[in-house]
C-alpha cells in the first residue's frame, strides 16, 4: 500500500482485486463446458482503511455451485491459476482459501416418485409442479449422500399478502399457511412407503 497520491510506489490491492472479479467471470463462460451448469459468484470484497491510501489487502469471498462433481472438484484448480496469474501481471500475491461445503444434492429416483404421488394424493395433482433445478445450497444433500430420499419445495409465496420476495431478499417472509401443506405431504408419503 501507499499514499493515493504516489500509486507508483506500491500495488494497489483493489485494482488486482478487480481484475481477479473480472476474469473470475470467465471461469464458467470460458473452462465450463456450455452443456453443463455452474455458477461462481463472488458476494463480498473488503478493502481499504482511508479514501487517500491505496490498499495493501483486499479480500475476496463467494461461492461455487454445480451439479457435477468433477466440475465442482475442477473448478478451484482454475481458480487457482486464475487468481495467480492475475496477481502475477500486476506484482502482486495471492493466495486461495477454498473450502467445500455443500455438496450436489441428489434425490433418489424412487424417492422423488413417491414423494410426488403424496403430493398428488394430499394436495390435488394440479397443484403439484416440477420445480426447475436449483443451484440453492442444502443440508439435505449430506443425508442424501447417506440414505434415498427426496428434497422437495413447499412454496410459499403469497402475492395478495405481500409475501413474494426470493430468498435472501431484505423483505424475504413466508406464508405461514403454508407450513400445513408440508406437513399433509410429508404424513402422506409417510403413510405411502409403511404400507407399500
Amino acid at each position: 500500500g501507499t499514499h493515493a497520491a504516489d500509486p507508483h510506489l506500491g500495488v494497489d490491492a483493489v485494482v488486482v482485486a478487480a481484475h481477479v472479479l473480472t476474469a473470475l467471470q470467465t471461469i464458467v463462460s470460458r473452462s465450463v463446458s456450455p452443456l453443463e451448469s455452474a455458477v461462481l459468484s463472488v458476494g463480498k470484497i473488503v478493502s481499504g482503511s482511508a479514501p487517500n491510501v491505496i490498499a495493501q489487502t483486499t479480500h475476496m469471498s463467494g461461492t461455487v455451485r454445480t451439479f457435477d462433481e468433477e466440475l465442482r472438484a475442477a473448478i478451484p484448480r482454475r481458480i487457482e491459476q486464475l487468481i495467480q496469474g492475475v496477481a502475477m501481471a500486476f506484482g502482486a500475491t495471492a493466495r486461495l482459501e477454498y473450502r467445500y461445503q455443500y455438496p450436489v444434492l441428489v434425490n433418489a429416483p424412487e424417492m422423488a416418485a413417491l414423494v410426488r404421488s403424496a403430493a398428488e394424493r394430499a394436495l390435488g395433482a394440479e397443484r403439484v409442479v416440477t420445480a426447475d433445478a436449483t443451484m440453492g445450497a442444502e443440508d439435505m444433500a449430506y443425508f442424501l449422500r447417506e440414505v434415498p430420499g427426496c428434497y422437495f419445495l413447499i412454496g410459499s409465496a403469497n402475492p395478495a399478502k405481500g409475501l413474494d420476495k426470493p430468498h435472501h431478499h431484505p423483505q424475504f417472509e413466508i406464508d405461514e399457511d403454508a407450513l400445513p401443506v408440508g406437513v399433509q405431504v410429508i404424513v402422506q408419503a409417510v403413510l405411502d412407503y409403511l404400507i407399500d
